[in-house]
């Protein structure tokens, strides 16, 4: 069916990969949000002001459909107190789902399956 990209952002590892069907990517992005709940979670950060773990994106994952110019675009932000919000687009995005992994990949997988709307 094509390539399905997927690119995961784990502090400052970046990682691409690419998939033949959209279930081995979402089997690639579910191994992955298990990596990032693994991981060493910061505490609040001071910068102008402080911003509280669950205000902290920890790990992005994004998935983009084949396609040259009409691809869509997903992922999964892992958020510092270990929840996951899903969203579809790049520039303009849109909440699918917030919670845990199921709900989220579910949402991945339904905004795919019915060709939902470009952001």
């Amino acid at each position: 069916m094509g390539n399905w990209k997927v690119t995961a952002r784990l502090g400052s590892e970046v990682r691409r990969s690419r998939c033949t069907s959209l279930d081995q990517a979402l089997e690639l992005i579910s191994e992955t949000i298990d990596t990032a709940l693994r991981a060493e979670r910061s505490g609040p950060v001071k910068a102008i002001r402080t911003y509280e773990r669950s205000e902290i994106v920890g790990g992005r994952i994004e998935i983009s459909s084949p396609g040259l110019l009409r691809s869509r675009d997903a992922g999964i932000d892992v958020m510092g107190d270990g929840r996951l919000i899903a969203y579809a687009g790049s520039v303009r995005k849109k909440e699918l789902a917030n919670g845990g992994k199921i709900e989220a990949i579910d949402a991945l997988r339904a905004e795919f399956d019915q060709g939902g709307q470009r952001s």
